[in-house]
């Protein structure tokens, strides 16, 4: 059975794995268009079905709010500060909507973009704003 603390270490994948096709795609030479648009919507597809898997379980296990406040960055006396990462029914669905939107794009401009000139550096914005964009909706504070 998957339990609270699984999911919540199951948090971390969200980020690893956009971080992890950011880089494969910088690696990658420009004139391969079928090797970036395969990390591409390979990270998009995997990161779909991963959230479908992840949101699944996590309505198994009663939809617990989950919070994984383990980076501290600074503290004092008076106040801390630290990275963490909340998960509860609005991240669960901007989750979703995310992941379907992006791996639709990268879908669509797999083959809209053929042959232009920026399409690298298009793959490798699409990944690099899909990471912002779930470093955002996981924020537990700003």
């Amino acid at each position: 059975m998957i339990t609270i603390e699984m999911l919540t270490w199951g948090i971390n994948v969200f980020l690893i794995l956009p971080i992890v096709g950011f880089f494969i795609s910088l690696l990658l030479p420009e004139k391969n268009e079928h090797a970036l648009s395969v990390v591409a919507f390979a990270t998009s597809g995997i990161t779909l079905f991963y959230a479908l898997a992840f949101i699944t379980f996590w309505g198994i296990n009663g939809f617990e709010t989950l919070n994984l406040s383990e980076f501290l960055l600074y503290e004092s006396d008076a106040y801390y500060f630290l990275i963490d990462f909340f998960f509860d029914e609005v991240t669960a669905v901007y989750l979703f909507v995310g992941s379907f939107l992006t791996f639709l794009i990268t879908r669509y401009s797999r083959y809209y973009l053929h042959r232009e000139k920026g399409y690298k550096r298009f793959f490798n914005t699409i990944l690099f704003f899909f990471l912002g964009y779930n470093i955002t909706i996981f924020a537990g504070n700003f």
